[in-house]
């Protein structure tokens, strides 16, 4: 329909538009060229034509008109103590502007930046002082195709704002099953903690103590994917005893949720009693066990911080519960007699003993080593080995957590090349003419052009003495071409008097 389309001018382009904006007449410049803007108020295909007025002579084009799309990309959805500016950030895929909310306050309007055809970019800084604890939803309108005043926003997503005076650290980003981890923090001038522990899947799920609140409420409220622990401040701070993961715990992101009931010694201003299981499930009456992780959130937060008059504090922190794991990262090929190093990575907590193998041709002595911190999301472990005892071949490298989790690479150890010095116990030595080693016999062929002879039993030779594991047949056979003769001598061994 053409009352969805209007044309505007470009520019120093002359051009007389209709009334209603719908079509344009005007003259190209010198070049013949001649611009316009459309700007198009609805979906669908549109067919655009020109029409040369003196020659009567018409060109069309279709394009097609997508609804716009937006997307915010920050801030991410989680916790945030209230006076932090927060960046919002997005993308749309067209539109002039972004009107920008949050729980129904107007933040303020983005320009669009375009990046690239049909992507544009847009930021705006929210100053969050002054606000009250709770959740707030942030709402976004791509101008003009949306009306903030009547239309659904193209996008929205949550955030919580929570007072400041209570911190929480966990000891590690992440923990592998069957490992432990420790919860501190600061919380000045309260005497005790409160602590949730949230399995990814909510209360449903299997987390770190699936039987603790079932068997602390006298099996009044049961909720398998939730830990809860208390623990008392001691100038200003807290911290937990180690906090094992079960070798079945649910997998994924676990949410800490950390709390004070304030100076009142009561959960918000209405539940009247310190107990805040109690409190969050309305005196063991709410069946938690099927709500999600996000849902306990905000129980949790409705419960407590965001009761007016509240002086409850509250933090968050998260941990993510992993199936434990092993990577051994490639080993390039080793000279025979060098030494190697052996790497790894893994979600094992420091500390963790992972004992290495080398087997093939010949057994290495086993290694064991000690996980260690690494400055990348994983922990690391390492140890050299030497190749000195070992025979030329394919070995394969495997570390062991002793909890039957393993990892395994290849190593090749390969004879050095024929310039470099052999290993002790083997001898090059150029001689006048190819001779038999031990009687064996020796054939010879001419090379290319009749020049030089190849000693072919050379390399049998050497391996009737055992000594084919440090010099290869290719070495042999090059020093043979180059009319070099090599002899092979066994070293004999000493004998004590």
């Amino acid at each position: 329909i053409a009352s969805n389309v209007q044309f505007s001018p470009i520019g120093t382009y002359t051009t007389n538009l209709s009334a209603h904006k719908h079509k344009v007449y005007g003259t190209s410049d010198d070049e013949g060229i001649f611009k316009v803007n459309a700007e198009f108020y609805d979906t669908g295909t549109y067919e655009i034509t020109a029409t040369e007025l003196f020659g009567n002579t018409t060109a069309s084009v279709n394009v097609t008109i997508k609804p716009i799309a937006a997307e915010l990309t920050k801030p991410k959805e989680d916790v945030y103590p209230i006076g932090k500016e927060l960046n919002i950030e997005g993308e749309t895929n067209g539109g002039k502007s972004v009107v920008i909310k949050a729980s129904g306050e107007f933040i303020g309007i983005a320009l669009l930046t375009r990046e690239e055809e049909n992507k544009f970019s847009f930021e705006k800084k929210w100053n969050t002082s002054g606000l009250a604890p709770g959740k707030y939803k942030i709402k976004i309108w791509v101008l003009p195709a949306s009306d903030p005043d009547k239309d659904p926003p193209d996008d929205s997503r949550i955030v919580y704002l929570l007072r400041k005076g209570l911190s929480v650290e966990v000891s590690s980003d992440f923990v592998a099953q069957g490992d432990d981890f420790k919860i501190s923090g600061k919380a000045e001038g309260r005497d005790r903690v409160d602590i949730m522990i949230i399995a990814s899947r909510g209360g449903s799920g299997h987390g770190l103590n699936h039987t603790q609140i079932f068997d602390e409420t006298g099996g009044k409220l049961d909720v398998p994917g939730v830990a809860h622990i208390i623990r008392d401040v001691t100038n200003g701070e807290f911290t937990t005893d180690d906090i094992p993961v079960p070798k079945d715990a649910d997998t994924g992101m676990y949410m800490i949720v950390v709390l004070n009931y304030g100076r009142d010694r009561v959960w918000g201003t209405k539940t009247g009693t310190s107990d805040l299981l109690r409190a969050i499930s309305y005196n063991y009456t709410s069946d938690l066990m099927i709500k999600t992780q996000k849902q306990i959130l905000e129980l949790i937060i409705d419960k407590t911080v965001n009761q007016p008059g509240s002086d409850d504090l509250m933090a968050v922190a998260r941990i993510k519960v992993e199936n434990p794991y092993l990577r051994l990262r490639d080993i390039e090929d080793v000279l025979l007699g060098s030494d190697f190093t052996v790497r790894g990575i893994t979600n094992r907590k420091e500390g963790t003993t992972v004992a290495i193998t080398v087997e093939g041709p010949v057994k290495l002595i086993p290694k064991f080593v000690e996980v260690k911190e690494d400055t990348e999301y994983n922990n690391k472990f390492e140890t050299s080995f030497s190749a000195k005892g070992a025979r030329i071949g394919t070995y394969i490298v495997t570390a062991d957590d002793g909890d039957r989790h393993q990892a395994t690479k290849t190593v090749k150890i390969v004879a050095p090349p024929a310039n470099v010095t052999p290993p002790p116990g083997i001898e090059l030595t150029p001689t006048p003419a190819a001779m038999p080693i031990n009687q064996t016999a020796v054939t010879n062929r001419t090379a290319a052009e009749g020049k030089g002879k190849v000693n072919v039993s050379l390399a049998a030779a050497l391996q009737n003495h055992g000594v084919i594991t440090a010099v290869s047949i290719a070495a042999v056979l090059a020093a043979a071409i180059s009319g070099v003769a090599v002899t092979a001598v066994r070293r004999k061994k000493k004998v004590p008097p």
